[in-house]
C-alpha cells in the first residue's frame, strides 16, 4: 500500500465473500525510510504503509487498539 497522502495511520476491512460480515480488519502506520537493501537496490517510494495490528472474525475479544485512538469493538 504505497504512501502519497502522508496519512499516519489508516485501516483497511475486508468483507467476508458471502453475506455482509467483517472478515478481516488491519491498521496500518506510515512508515518513513527503508532497513537494508541489496547492493544497488533502490525504493521506489520513500514511505509505505505497514501492518501494525489484524483482527479476524475468529477473534473472540473483537478489535482492541490504542492507535490512532483508543477503540473497543467486540
Amino acid at each position: 500500500m504505497p504512501s502519497d497522502a502522508d496519512i499516519p495511520c489508516n485501516w483497511e476491512v475486508a468483507t467476508a465473500r458471502t453475506g455482509t460480515a467483517i472478515e478481516m480488519v488491519r491498521a496500518y502506520a506510515l512508515a518513513a525510510g527503508h532497513g537494508p537493501l541489496p547492493g544497488g537496490a533502490r525504493p521506489l517510494r520513500p514511505a509505505n504503509y505497514l501492518v501494525i495490528d489484524e483482527w479476524t472474525a475468529a477473534d473472540e475479544n473483537g478489535i482492541r487498539t490504542s492507535l490512532p485512538f483508543p477503540m473497543e469493538i467486540s
